[in-house]
């Protein structure tokens, strides 16, 4: 079983990619990307923290009108949020980060 994990702002973007959106777009105070007549809004700090991350992407099922699974988000392209598994540089930088603190 697939747990969240904290996420990076430029993978959170990646993946919404993924799922059809487009963007980032800049607007008055955040970026925001779209689907179809939506708008998600992506704030400015450089990672999303878990109830953070599981607060948009719960807006994102909304637009979207389905689910969104944590195994289903940690697989999206393969690139790696925190502990995802992903063989992504950017990760491995972060981990090697994150066990030196």
């Amino acid at each position: 079983m697939n747990r969240w994990n904290p996420c990076r702002r430029n993978v959170f973007m990646r993946r919404l990619r993924a799922l059809g959106f487009a963007g980032p777009f800049s607007g008055s105070k955040h970026q925001f990307m779209t689907f179809a007549n939506h708008r998600q809004t992506i704030p400015g700090n450089d990672e999303y923290s878990v109830p953070q991350l599981r607060m948009m992407i719960r807006e994102v099922e909304g637009i979207l009108d389905r689910e969104i699974t944590a195994s289903e988000w940690n697989n999206l392209r393969g690139v790696g949020c925190l502990a995802s598994g992903g063989n992504d540089e950017e990760s491995d930088i972060l981990m090697s980060r994150m066990q030196t603190q």
